[in-house]
């Protein structure tokens, strides 16, 4: 595998980990419209951590870190970007603790590092949308998100995720952003 395909997805989760990103003008995020797809199976090392939203940067920010030392210092290849998974719907009740995952894709027959573990994620039919903006206004798209859900009337499974497609850091109008939700 090229530098690109390793080395890209530890270079957005430093990104994820740095400074935010400068000051820049305040537009609204985008938020696409909903699609149903189909999410081929994929294998994931990652972190577990109970939280809730006011207080998950911190865990996440230092279970990331952690991947990304230990997968560097065991040669991992990482072939993907960061993923949060989120188990029991919290989104839909979002003053709530929750469980949670966070960590990054890896080629299948890879094998856990220190405390992380790598599992399959199996194939995962969704309800899903592109969100454009600041990490604060995130809660905007899984809003968009679960009307649509019910507007098509979707029966959900509790999973959620989310793909870092791109991030510039926590204030950036540029960070792109899978937000999905399964159904049935």
């Amino acid at each position: 595998m090229s530098c690109i395909g390793r080395c890209l997805p530890v270079i957005a989760a430093l990104a994820f980990l740095g400074d935010p990103a400068p000051a820049q003008d305040k537009k609204p995020p985008v938020i696409g419209e909903m699609i149903v797809q189909t999410i081929p199976k994929r294998h994931y090392v990652y972190g577990a951590i109970d939280t809730d939203f006011k207080s998950m940067g911190k865990p996440v920010g230092e279970t990331i870190g952690s991947i990304i030392k230990n997968v560097t210092d065991n040669k991992l290849a990482l072939v993907g970007p960061v993923m949060h998974f989120y188990y029991g719907a919290p989104h839909t009740k979002p003053d709530k603790p929750f469980k949670m995952e966070t960590g990054f894709f890896v080629q299948g027959g890879s094998k856990g590092i220190g405390d992380f573990k790598v599992r399959e994620l199996p194939e995962f039919k969704c309800a899903t949308i592109l969100y454009v903006g600041p990490g604060a206004k995130i809660g905007e798209a899984w809003v968009k998100l679960y009307s649509s859900v019910k507007d098509n009337e979707l029966k959900t499974t509790g999973e959620e995720r989310e793909l870092y497609l791109y991030y510039e850091g926590p204030d950036s109008v540029n960070n792109i952003v899978q937000v999905m939700v399964g159904v049935k």
